[in-house]
């Protein structure tokens, strides 16, 4: 996967693989929707796929509708968390893991407090 800011506008572009098992392609998301940026380990919150795909200790990729509202994961088993909630957008929160997770939720923190 791979991220990027553009005209205040968070891109997630998804590679072939997480797009198979996510059905979905990409995401924009505003940064002025996003309320809170966090690279540690979601909590669990029980839900339906709709759709994605999860097999446990391994793979969550998809929709998910949870109590807290619908969710979006792209997430492996080993790699850091960036965990993104957001307001007034399509999803309630967005789960990924990365490599570079620290750096993107710092840049996202400064971000956010620029459109403010």
């Amino acid at each position: 996967m791979k991220l990027d800011i553009d005209n205040n506008t968070l891109k997630v572009k998804l590679n072939p693989l997480e797009m198979l098992l996510s059905f979905r392609g990409a995401l924009s998301i505003p940064v002025d929707r996003i309320t809170e940026v966090s690279t540690e380990k979601p909590g669990w919150q029980w839900g339906a796929r709709a759709p994605g795909i999860h097999i446990p200790f391994l793979v969550k990729m998809g929709t998910f509708l949870a109590s807290g509202g619908k969710e979006f994961w792209v997430t492996t088993t080993g790699r850091p968390y960036l965990v993104i909630k957001t307001e007034g957008w399509d999803y309630a929160r967005i789960v990924l893991t990365m490599g570079e997770n620290k750096l993107w939720a710092e840049r996202l923190r400064q971000e956010i407090q620029a459109v403010k």
